[in-house]
């Protein structure tokens, strides 16, 4: 009988990630495979990064070709009928989803080539914010005075996740849509007269971290 893989799907990521296991079987007319997912946020990984890919076949198999994000696994190894696929993710690389192959049972039957474009999405190129403009709700928009509120409107380039503080306090977030944020602050007076500062410090899902921003890109201002 001719072994097979189904479908059903594939998560890894990061040694950081919190660890997570649900066993899922795979039936085939000949021998079983059943894959594992593990750990719970591996949407995406970046450089350093190991991705893992788990399975268990339910008989003997010959060590099968694995590579995960279009790279060739730096090892496969099993203990009994389970296997471990990993790659370290390198700097410059970019993929997704994982494809097992070259595999069969002690009869040789061949086992069918598998494959799937979903699980860990390698990325390892740092997000960028290309649209920065800042505001107050003051009459005149480039103003504040004590309790008008500040508004910072960003856009990244990916989903990104921000940390921003408008004159050196955490300013109040909103994902708003599209990778579209808005960060806004009320001047509680106490705060130094003249330009209103920011900063906006950011990674996107994989970790990358993008360049501190602390400026507009229109030339907009507020004055305090």
């Amino acid at each position: 009988l001719v072994p097979q893989l189904r479908e059903r799907r594939h998560d890894a990521a990061g040694p950081a990630a919190a660890d997570r296991r649900a066993q899922i079987t795979i039936v085939g007319d000949g021998e079983k495979i059943r894959e594992r997912e593990r750990n719970a946020n591996t949407a995406e990984a970046k450089t350093g990064d190991t991705v893992t890919l788990t399975f268990t076949s339910s008989e003997a198999i010959t060590t099968p070709t694995v590579t995960i994000g279009g790279y060739v696994a730096d090892s496969v190894s099993n203990s009994g009928n389970d296997y471990t696929a990993t790659y370290t993710v390198q700097a410059g690389d970019s993929g997704s989803g994982y494809y097992v192959s070259n595999f069969s049972d002690t009869a040789g039957n061949a086992g069918s080539i598998y494959n799937s474009d979903f699980g860990v999405t390698i990325d390892t190129t740092a997000p960028t914010i290309p649209s920065v403009s800042i505001a107050s709700n003051n009459i005149n928009p480039t103003l504040a005075k004590t309790g008008d509120q500040i508004v910072l409107l960003f856009t990244a380039d990916e989903a990104i996740v921000p940390i921003v503080t408008i004159d050196g306090q955490v300013a109040a977030m909103t994902d708003l849509d599209d990778n579209n944020y808005q960060a806004t602050y009320i001047m509680a007076g106490t705060e130094a007269e003249g330009p209103v500062t920011f900063t906006i410090d950011y990674s996107d899902l994989a970790g990358n971290a993008g360049t501190q921003v602390i400026s507009t890109t229109d030339a907009s201002s507020v004055t305090f």
